[in-house]
Order: C-alpha cells, then sequence, then structure tokens
C-alpha cells in the first residue's frame, strides 16, 4: 500500500513542476460541472488529504505504525 501511494506521489509531483501555471485559469468539464484547472488542483489535494487519513485509520486499526508524514512540512 506505502509503495502505490508514493508512486502515486511522485507521479503528482511530477505532473505539478511540469504544469503550465499560465493555465491556471482555464476551465474544463469536471463531471458534468466547469471547474478551472486551479479549483480541479484543489480538489486533488482535498481528494488526496481524504484517503489519506482512511489509510492512516486503516492501518493504525490493524496494528501498524504508519510513516511520518513530511512531504510538505
Amino acid at each position: 500500500m506505502i509503495a502505490a501511494i508514493d508512486k502515486t506521489f511522485d507521479e503528482t509531483i511530477q505532473l505539478i513542476k511540469e504544469f503550465d501555471t499560465t493555465q491556471l485559469n482555464d476551465e474544463l468539464d469536471y463531471f458534468g460541472l466547469n471547474r478551472t484547472k486551479r479549483q480541479i488542483f484543489l480538489l486533488l489535494a482535498d481528494h488526496i488529504t481524504h484517503h489519506r487519513g482512511q489509510m492512516l485509520v486503516y492501518m493504525r486499526l490493524n496494528g501498524l505504525v504508519p510513516p511520518r508524514y513530511v512531504l510538505f512540512q
């Protein structure tokens, strides 16, 4: 599970590094709603936080010690 999360984070970090910030106000169809790319990035951050919380609870309930979260500190 941790390896899959690490891989996904690495891919996401690379995408963000390569993203052209002049496109942040460009709009896209986001599941039937118009959203800017800026809004989609914020939704992505919220989504990651939600699933990270789920993963930490799951690990603790199974007697595992989650890794320390230092990526954005």
